[in-house]
């Protein structure tokens, strides 16, 4: 019986040894790939500077903007809060286009550049506007007026305006002047971009020459920019040109200059002034011209980002107004400064003792109060000499005169009785009395003469 139960767990184990292969066989055999099957599952390689189709329901969503004072001033590099301006006397502008359009692909100062103002440009009308434009830029030009000049040729003015500072609609010429004096464009400006606390932007072009006369150049000028500042108050207004021998420090004092450069040897001739102060930060550029180009950066910070941020210190306000308690304390006049609230209360203390008639608590507090009163007055003294430190002279002398009971003395009253004054009186009314009464005759001053007549 024995022998059979071995001989059946023998074969149950042989007949698993057989099975295990080919159960393992099943479960491995399942779906195979070819490598041509497995490449063509791959999606298609997508070709330089084509954009993907994805989806819509799997495209990735913008969920808000970098912030920070880096990111806004990349956003705004084509829309500052004031124009950035460069400025100079070209003499002869024909022949450096090329050196302009250069400059403008290649240097970020002029390919973010606002406004170009260039004098003496040297234009006729001859000259079409095909041949002074730049790519990216609007053209207003002003060619010298040969009949109200005097003078055949030279001369003139150009403004380069950036397209995306402002849109070429917002450009108008609000006024322009030519005379042998002075040569004189402003141009209204509007653009994507100003501070609350300008309207629109005007710029005043000017070129003076060496032969003008500088009172009259600044007397037109002056009226130009005051007829414009009475049209447009909120205006930020910019005059720049070649000055020479004029300066604009007297005509307009309310004007700031900001160009601190040398630009023709060591002679600063091609000034800007500005309405508003530190709105800009002046370097010297290049050019062909014996005159230097300037470039004037803009520093300018709006009233909004001036102003203190008050959002922490109001909430703070708000939380101890709501939660902290609030304690009323009388302060009368006669109190000395240096009686604090320890000194008021061992003086309580002191009554206390006195109205329970207790001498040996009475000798206590009393030489507790006054080592405290000689401590308080110790610290007050302190403090003085701290305020005389800091310079603070007029608290000193106040808290000197509180010390040392010091007051202001009253109006003298003057010396005398009534006799005097009644003796001044008459004397001084002696000819305006009324004329005496024909019973009286007329009585002289002096009654103790030896000749007084007396009335009848």
């Amino acid at each position: 019986m024995f022998w059979r139960l071995e001989y059946f767990f023998l074969c149950f184990a042989v007949l698993g040894l057989f099975a295990a292969p080919i159960s393992c066989a099943k479960k491995r055999s399942g779906i195979v790939y070819t490598r041509d099957q497995l490449m063509a599952l791959r999606p298609p390689s997508f070709v330089v500077g084509e954009k993907p189709q994805i989806p819509k329901e799997v495209r990735r969503k913008q969920r808000g903007t970098k912030a920070g004072v880096k990111q806004r001033m990349k956003r705004r590099r084509f829309k500052p809060c004031v124009p950035a301006v460069i400025t100079g006397n070209v003499r002869s502008l024909a022949n450096k286009m090329d050196e302009l359009e250069a400059l403008t692909r290649t240097q970020r100062e002029y390919r973010e550049a606002s406004i170009m103002c260039f004098t003496e440009t040297w234009l006729h009308g001859l000259i079409p506007d095909s041949n002074v434009t730049i790519a990216g830029f609007t053209t207003v030009r002003a060619d010298r007026d040969t009949t109200a000049a005097g003078k055949k040729k030279g001369g003139g003015l150009a403004v380069f305006v950036s397209n995306r500072w402002c849109n070429p609609e917002h450009i108008h010429i609000k006024e322009r002047v030519c005379s042998p004096d002075v040569e004189l464009i402003a141009i209204g400006l509007r653009p994507y971009y100003l501070p609350r606390e300008f309207t629109n932007v005007i710029a005043i072009t000017v070129y003076i020459p060496p032969t003008g006369k500088a009172d009259t150049a600044c007397d037109v000028i002056h009226s130009v920019t005051a007829d414009l500042q009475t049209k447009h108050p909120g205006a930020f207004i910019l005059i720049t040109g070649d000055f020479n021998h004029a300066s604009l420090k007297s005509t307009l004092p309310t004007f700031h200059q900001y160009v601190q450069c040398s630009t023709r040897d060591r002679k600063t001739l091609d000034l800007l002034y500005a309405n508003v102060t530190s709105a800009y930060t002046s370097t010297a550029g290049g050019g062909k011209s014996d005159h230097n180009l300037v470039l004037l950066s803009p520093s300018y910070t709006p009233v909004v980002q001036q102003q203190s941020v008050t959002t922490v210190s109001d909430y703070i306000k708000f939380c101890t107004e709501n939660s902290v308690p609030t304690k009323k304390v009388r302060c009368y006049p006669n109190n000395k400064p240096w009686v604090t609230s320890d000194l008021k209360a061992l003086l309580n203390k002191k009554k206390r003792a006195f109205t329970a008639g207790d001498p040996a608590e009475l000798r206590s507090v009393q030489k507790e109060l006054k080592r405290s009163l000689k401590e308080s007055k110790d610290a007050y003294r302190k403090k003085l000499e701290e305020r005389l430190e800091r310079n603070q002279t007029r608290d000193v002398w106040s808290g000197m005169r509180t010390i040392t009971g010091f007051q202001k003395k009253g109006i003298r009253l003057a010396d005398g009785n009534v006799d005097q004054a009644n003796e001044l009186n008459q004397f001084f009314n002696r000819f305006d009395s009324s004329p005496p009464s024909p019973s009286c005759p007329n009585i002289p001053l002096d009654n103790n003469g030896p000749d007084s007549p007396i009335c009848s």
